[in-house]
C-alpha cells in the first residue's frame, strides 16, 4: 500500500506529483490512500519503501487538456473521495486519451458534475448578477473544454441581462454567428426575431444562447456547412450552460431543437410529443421545447411551412405567457 500525505485539501500541485510517480509506477488505484494534513514526504507510509519505485529512463507520458482542467476543477469539491477518483481517471486516460470525453462512464461523469458544483453555489452568492454574467463570458472566450475550439473562430456566448425572466437556447452558433460573435444573426435568427414579435416576445428582455458555444462545421471548398454537435460537446459546454441558469434563473427556459432540448432536460427527447408543454427542472424552474428556427427554414413546401411557423409562434407565446405567470 502506497499512501500519498497531502499538504491540505488545497495541494493540487502534491496530488499531481504523486499522481504521475505513481502512474509512471503502474501502481493501480487499490493500493494508494489518499491523506491529507500529514506533513514531512509527500509518500508517507510503511517502511522505507513508502515512495513508489522510480520509472524507466525517460518514461513519460501527457493527458489531454481537458482532463487537467476537470482534474483542476474538482479539486476544489470536499468530496473526500476526490483523491482517488482523479488518479483512477488519470490512468484510464492514460491507457485511452479519448476516454475523458466519454460522458457516459460514470467516474467521468461524476467528476464533471463534482467540478461544476463549487463554481455554482459560489456564483448563487453573488449579488451583481450582470457583473458575474461579464466576467463569465471574459472566462469563456479561452474555452478549450472540447476539441471544437481548434477550428472555430471565437467562443460564442449568450448575451442578455440577468434579470431576463425568458431565456431562449438553441444548438451552436452558425457561420454568421461564429464570425459575429453572437447568438442567433444569421438566418435563423432572423425568422427567431420574427417569431419574437409575432408572439409579442421583445428580444431585448430575453437571454439567448446556446447549449454549445462554438461552431462545429465541415469544410467544403470555400463554405463552412453546419455539423451537429455531438454529445461530449454538450456536455462539455454544461459547464458554461450551468453557470449561466444560475445567473439569470429565468423562470422559463425555451429549448430551440434536439440538441438543445437535450441539453436543458439532461437526456434525448422527441420534439413532436415534448413540445409546447411545461416540463419541470431539477433547479425548480421550468423548460419548454419547441423547434429550431433552422428547421423552419428548411421546410420546402410553401404550406407546411408556414403551418409549422405558426406552431413555432404558438409555442412562444405559451412560454412567454407561462413565464409571467411564474414573475
Amino acid at each position: 500500500m502506497y499512501r500519498v500525505a497531502l499538504k491540505n485539501e488545497d495541494d493540487f500541485a502534491g496530488w499531481r506529483k504523486a499522481a504521475r510517480a505513481l502512474a509512471l509506477a503502474d501502481i493501480p488505484p487499490e493500493q494508494v490512500e489518499w491523506q491529507v494534513g500529514e506533513g514531512g514526504d509527500l509518500f508517507a507510509g510503511e517502511g522505507a519503501g513508502a515512495a513508489p519505485p522510480d520509472p524507466p529512463e525517460g518514461a513519460e507520458f501527457s493527458v489531454p487538456r481537458q482532463f487537467m482542467t476537470l482534474a483542476e476543477d474538482a479539486f476544489a469539491h470536499p468530496d473526500k473521495h476526490r483523491f482517488e477518483m482523479l488518479y483512477e481517471l488519470l490512468l484510464k486516460v492514460r491507457a485511452t486519451p479519448r476516454a475523458i470525453m466519454d460522458v457516459g462512464d460514470p467516474l467521468v461523469s461524476r467528476l464533471s458534475a463534482m467540478a461544476l458544483e463549487p463554481r455554482l453555489e459560489a456564483l448563487e452568492k453573488r449579488n451583481d448578477k450582470d457583473a458575474a454574467l461579464a466576467e463569465l463570458i471574459v472566462e469563456a472566450k479561452d474555452c478549450k473544454r472540447c476539441p471544437l475550439y481548434k477550428d472555430a473562430t471565437q467562443t460564442v456566448f449568450g448575451e442578455g441581462a440577468a434579470s431576463a425572466r425568458l431565456m431562449l437556447m438553441g444548438e451552436q452558433p452558425g457561420d454568421q454567428e461564429d464570425l459575429a460573435g453572437r447568438p442567433f444573426v444569421g438566418p435563423a435568427g432572423q425568422m427567431l426575431d420574427r417569431g419574437l414579435r409575432e408572439a409579442g416576445i421583445d428580444r431585448a428582455e430575453t437571454y439567448v444562447t446556446n447549449a454549445v458555444k462554438h461552431f462545429r462545421f465541415e469544410q467544403r471548398g470555400p463554405r463552412r456547412i453546419h455539423q451537429k454537435p455531438d454529445t461530449s460537446h454538450i456536455e462539455a459546454c454544461r459547464w458554461w450552460f450551468a453557470q449561466e441558469r444560475v445567473l439569470v434563473r429565468p423562470p422559463v427556459t425555451v429549448a430551440l431543437g434536439g440538441s438543445a432540448a437535450h441539453a436543458l432536460l439532461g437526456r434525448k427527447v422527441t420534439i413532436g410529443r415534448t413540445r409546447g408543454e411545461p416540463i419541470p427542472l431539477k433547479d425548480g424552474l421550468e423548460g419548454w421545447v419547441t423547434v429550431h428556427p433552422s428547421y423552419l427554414l428548411r421546410i420546402p413546401d410553401k404550406t407546411k411551412a408556414e403551418e409549422e411557423y405558426g406552431r413555432f409562434v404558438e409555442d412562444l407565446k405559451g412560454a412567454r405567457k407561462r413565464a409571467k405567470e411564474l414573475a
